[in-house]
C-alpha cells in the first residue's frame, strides 16, 4: 500500500479531555470497487517529560477489503526547539483480510520553515508477518505550505524507495516517485 488513495467521510469527536480522544468515523475509499468503510479509534496521550509526548493509539474497523479487524499504534513526538519536531510512529494491523500482522515503523522529522511553511523529512519500512521480508523501505521529502488562506495546505513530496514482494511486480530497487497533494481543514478555529 505505498501508493496514494482517496478517501471521503465523516468523522465525529466523540469524547475528548486532556489525556484522550474518542472518535468514530465512515466513508468510502475512492478505489474501484468503491471501498465503504466504518471505524471506533481510542488515542490516550502521555506526557514523562515536557518535551516529549507518547500517544498510545487503538482503532477497530470494518472495511470492505480487509473485513473487521483492529489497528494498535504507538508514537512518539519529541520537540527538539521551537522549529523542530522528532517523530517515531509505529502501527501493526491485524484483520480477517490479513496473512499475519501487517506492520509499518516511520521515523520524520518536521522543520518549521517560517510561519506558513515547512518540511518534512521521513524513513520508512512496512511489512507483513507471513514469512516474507518486509517489503517497503522509503525515504520521502515534502514541502508542505498554507497558500490563500489558513485552512488550505499545498504538499509537494519526492521520495526514493525499495520494495521486496512474492511477485516480481511487487520489487523495485530504487525507484523514484513524486506527487502533488492538498488540505482542507474544516472548524470554526479555521474560518
Amino acid at each position: 500500500d505505498t501508493y496514494a488513495k482517496w478517501y471521503a467521510g465523516l468523522n465525529y469527536l466523540a469524547a475528548s479531555d486532556d489525556r484522550s480522544v474518542f472518535d468514530l468515523g465512515g466513508g468510502i475509499k475512492l478505489e474501484s470497487p468503491l471501498n465503504p468503510y466504518v471505524r471506533a479509534r481510542y488515542r490516550h496521550f502521555l506526557a514523562p517529560r515536557p518535551a516529549l509526548l507518547m500517544t498510545l493509539r487503538s482503532t477497530a474497523f470494518w472495511e470492505n477489503d480487509d473485513g473487521f479487524g483492529v489497528t494498535l499504534g504507538a508514537d512518539s513526538d519529541w520537540s527538539i526547539d521551537d522549529a523542530r519536531l522528532l517523530r517515531w510512529a509505529n502501527t501493526a494491523t491485524l484483520s480477517q483480510g490479513t496473512e499475519g500482522v501487517r506492520w509499518r515503523s516511520r521515523l520524520s522529522l518536521y522543520d518549521a520553515l517560517d510561519a506558513r511553511s515547512a518540511m518534512r523529512y521521513q524513513a520508512s519500512v512496512q511489512g507483513q508477518t507471513d514469512g516474507v521480508q518486509p517489503d517497503y523501505y522509503g525515504l520521502r521529502a515534502t514541502y508542505r505550505r498554507s497558500a490563500w488562506r489558513d485552512w488550505f495546505f499545498l504538499e509537494f513530496s519526492g521520495s526514493l524507495f525499495w520494495s521486496d514482494g512474492p511477485e516480481p511486480g511487487d520489487r523495485c530497487d530504487a525507484c523514484l516517485g513524486a506527487s502533488i497533494g492538498f488540505e482542507i481543514l474544516f472548524g470554526d478555529k479555521y474560518d
